[in-house]
């Protein structure tokens, strides 16, 4: 049985002060069939709901149903909401491509996390198959956003930028185990799960970088970050994120090898050896977080621990990651997922 879906049709939130950034982001958006349209085409069970007079398709993700969707999901993001009744407390992560991407305390966990930033990246792929091996009851809830091929840049050269501990904002939820000597770490603009994940905290933190560079010498930051030097060194070192291994290549120091780096150097006028790293982690910090912030709030994704943010004109579907609901029950019009601050229903 085909359980067709109507094709979807988002629109794009252009904010007055964003255009052009909005224009260039969002080139080509929807010249590609969006993820409802291709899912549509796919023997795969999915429920359409009507939300505020829209169509969304709820689309079940499991070990049986994610092959087919992964070449589907590579240019998207989701904001997710972890099901953990037994745990009284919800969780808050993104999806993003093939990995999902969670932030808990840095240095407590235990797959996936480098340089000690609590933030860990896991395959999608084999968490779903885990998840069918071990009946993990669990379920995860993701508000599905389809992006640009601009826009996934962003979002990947960020979530590295932040892998390799280029900025280290804290981790206020519970016992903060970060590093209070890093050279490059926000005493403001802390983070739990769910901020981190819909980025909510990321205006505390461009404030606090911009006067982290006014420290360093810099007195007019938005002159700086728009001068020929630092564009040319921001355009390697962004290049550099996007094409460097999971692993091994992110580390806080990787800035000063890109080319460029001596010119935004002179301009800082600074020679100290050990100060050149953090300055140039400070410019490339400032720039990628205002990219980011800048892309949800064009995607109008805000804090939320629960699925509110589908009410965004850029949400184009639901994710339903349960491991033990047969086709049927999930079809049905009763089917609920419970967690402790909200329930997702057909």
């Amino acid at each position: 049985m085909k359980f067709l879906i109507h094709s979807l049709v988002a629109s794009v939130i252009v904010f007055s002060s964003t255009v052009t950034w909005s224009q260039t982001q969002c080139a080509n958006l929807f010249a590609a069939p969006t993820v409802a349209e291709k899912v549509a085409a796919l023997n795969l069970p999915v429920f359409q709901n009507t939300i505020n007079g829209k169509a969304f398709p709820s689309i079940l993700v499991n070990k049986n149903t994610y092959p087919q969707l992964q070449n589907i999901l590579q240019k998207t993001l989701g904001i997710v909401v972890i099901h953990q009744t037994g745990h009284g407390n919800d969780h808050g992560m993104l999806r993003l491509g093939d990995f999902f991407i969670d932030r808990d305390l840095p240095g407590y966990r235990a797959r996936g996390e480098i340089n000690n930033t609590g933030i860990s990246w896991a395959s999608v792929a084999d968490y779903v198959s885990y998840a069918q091996l071990t009946n993990l009851p669990y379920n995860r809830i993701e508000v599905l956003f389809d992006l640009s091929d601009a826009e996934y840049n962003t979002a990947l050269a960020y979530q590295k930028m932040r892998r390799a501990g280029i900025v280290r904002p804290d981790f206020t939820f519970g016992t903060d185990t970060n590093d209070k000597l890093a050279p490059t770490r926000l005493a403001q603009g802390g983070e739990i799960c769910f901020s981190f994940s819909c980025g909510s905290s990321t205006r505390s933190q461009i404030y606090e970088i911009q006067n982290n560079l006014r420290s360093l010498g810099v007195t007019d930051v938005d002159s700086f970050m728009q001068s020929a030097a630092v564009k040319a060194f921001l355009d390697k070192a962004k290049a550099k994120l996007l094409t460097a291994n999971l692993t091994w290549e992110l580390n806080a120091d990787m800035m000063t090898t890109v080319p460029n780096a001596d010119g935004v150097l002179q301009l800082m006028k600074i020679k100290d050896a050990a100060a050149k790293s953090v300055a140039l982690d400070w410019v490339v910090g400032l720039s990628l977080t205002q990219d980011y912030q800048q892309l949800l709030q064009t995607l109008n994704v805000h804090n939320s621990s629960d699925f509110s943010n589908i009410n965004s004109p850029r949400a184009t579907g639901v994710l339903v990651y349960d491991a033990n609901v047969n086709v049927a029950d999930f079809l049905s019009i009763e089917y609920r997922s419970v967690g402790a601050f909200s329930t997702y229903a057909h």
